[in-house]
């Protein structure tokens, strides 16, 4: 019989599901703008699923967790260790994001990357 995997307490594939997550969510927003810039001839980039969708399920919870917690709606809360260990995954994916999409300086919208000229979604010039 297969081992079964403890999606929870695996903080590497929490990190990759958060990152494809934020990465997808990203690219939503930037495919659109890109598609009215270009009267919808720009292909639409994507982000293949590279883990098993309880990942996603358990990255949707700890994000979810995590709004709570920052709106304080927990004061009582008593993490699991798999709760701890998937929210410093979810700051991991985060910060991996910022790295590879630092903000615009002018509107704060993710770059395309670290050695964008331009910011796609405000068009201010990022560098000269």
């Amino acid at each position: 019989m297969p081992e079964l995997l403890d999606i929870a307490s695996d903080a590497g594939g929490l990190r990759i599901a958060a990152e494809e997550m934020l990465e997808a969510t990203f690219l939503k927003e930037f495919n659109e703008v890109i598609r009215e810039r270009t009267q919808g001839q720009a292909k639409p980039a994507e982000i293949p699923c590279t883990v098993s969708s309880g990942y996603y399920a358990r990255v949707r919870h700890l994000f979810e967790l995590e709004s709570m917690l920052n709106m304080d709606a927990l004061p009582r809360f008593n993490p699991q260790a798999g709760e701890l260990s998937g929210l410093r995954a979810l700051a991991a994916a985060r910060d991996a994001f910022r790295v590879k999409h630092p903000p615009c300086p002018h509107c704060g919208a993710p770059l395309e990357g670290p050695g964008a000229f331009t910011c796609w979604k405000c068009r201010a010039k990022v560098k000269e």
